[in-house]
């Protein structure tokens, strides 16, 4: 039987040799703004260029490395989620908001607590 790459169902990864599709996508991405911004390094600064892009590389490595203490995500997924702040609030209820609810439920006991 041979394999042909196909994905048991839509939310499964692929993996190709190391790394996932998504992952290799992820580091092109990040090797081609550090090409289109190593531009801007003049001539004279080939040295740092190459610093430049040995340290991009090895934060792009670092970004798509699944950490141990949360494995179903990378790292860029956490740090988007801690730089991008959540839509969410919480509210506290007070007591009385569900003295209703139950008085709806037990109305005798309801009514021995109000006296």
């Amino acid at each position: 039987m041979q394999n042909y790459g196909v994905v048991p169902e839509i939310r499964a990864q692929m993996k190709l040799s190391l790394f996932y599709v998504r992952d290799i996508v992820f580091l092109v991405g990040i090797i081609g703004v550090s090409v289109l911004v190593g531009n801007f390094f003049p001539p004279q600064q080939s040295v740092q260029l190459i610093i430049f892009y040995v340290v991009n590389g090895i934060a792009g490595l670092w970004l798509v490395i699944q950490p141990f203490s949360n494995p179903g995500k990378r790292n860029y997924d956490l740090l988007l989620s801690d730089l991008i702040p959540q839509q969410r609030f919480f509210r506290s209820y007070d007591e009385a908001e569900f003295s209703f609810i139950g008085a709806v439920i037990n109305p005798e006991v309801y009514e021995r607590e109000s006296k």
